[in-house]
């Protein structure tokens, strides 16, 4: 019988420690979307819908490249950490059925602002203090996301930024963007942090790069930056805008240009395509 190892914020600590000490690491969240992508189960909430909730389809290709990006992580890299969906406990066994080793299973929220943050001032601080952490490391980083984050790079000293469609780009636009992100890598070094904002393909995503480049730093970020970058709600409501603004200007990880008029076009578009399902 597996053992099923869950760390609270001590993972978020980990992700700190990992990218301080140049240390590989993945940080990969297998949620509901994943789940029912990979089992093609379109009835799970009692309607059929074959996509998740940002309309991002369940296609046979995207299904078996998730379910074999999670066995490829989980049997070949000897440090990752897989976010737990906590809604479901049916999920995470599922997902460890699939293979025979030990799952690492840590906080879903391990990287993006949650309900604990707001019970636990230590959640918030540590996670901010990973924020700053990535910001500052000389690690290239690399963010792959919708046109919508692009103050990411503002925020994180991003070094490059690989745009993906806002969903629906798996199935015919895949192999052009990880070979993007394939030639940013090799023009440069093998150290970097490659940052996912890009759905549930950003997991397959990871388990092909760190076949390739084992030394890398992946985090799955998935809609964590939302809020802060594009003014809009895209998950349950929890902080506003106007408070992760003073907390992140507090802590450094920005400053007034935040609040340039040239980003106002990004807030209506949001408003629009993010959140669609709230």
């Amino acid at each position: 019988m597996k053992i099923l190892k869950i760390i609270n914020m001590d993972s978020t600590k980990k992700l700190i420690s990992s990218i301080e000490n140049n240390i590989p690491i993945i940080f990969a969240k297998f949620g509901d979307g994943e789940y029912l992508c990979v089992t093609q189960n379109f009835y799970y909430y009692g309607k059929f819908e074959n996509h998740n909730c940002d309309k991002d389809v369940y296609t046979e290709k995207l299904s078996n490249c998730l379910r074999q990006s999670f066995i490829t992580i989980a049997e070949t890299c000897n440090n990752y950490m897989f976010g737990k969906w906590h809604k479901n406990e049916k999920i995470c066994n599922y997902f460890s059925s699939l293979t025979k080793k030990s799952i690492n299973w840590v906080l879903y929220d391990t990287i993006i602002f949650s309900p604990n943050d707001l019970t636990n001032a230590n959640f918030l601080i540590t996670k901010i203090n990973l924020y700053k952490t990535i910001k500052n490391s000389t690690r290239k980083k690399i963010i792959v996301c919708n046109d919508l984050l692009i103050k990411s790079q503002l925020l994180l000293n991003i070094d490059n930024i690989v745009i993906v469609p806002l969903r629906n780009w798996f199935d015919e636009k895949y192999e052009d963007i990880k070979n993007q992100i394939i030639t940013i890598i090799s023009q440069s070094t093998d150290d970097f942090i490659l940052i996912t904002c890009c759905g549930m393909s950003a997991k397959v995503l990871i388990g092909d790069l760190y076949t390739t480049f084992p030394n890398g730093i992946y985090l799955d970020f998935g809609s964590g930056l939302d809020l802060i970058c594009t003014k809009k709600v895209s998950r349950e409501p929890l902080f506003t805008y106007e408070y992760l603004c003073h907390l992140f200007m507090n802590n450094g990880l920005i400053d007034e240009t935040w609040y340039d008029e040239k980003y106002n076009y990004i807030y209506e578009k949001a408003t629009q395509n993010l959140g669609i399902h709230l």
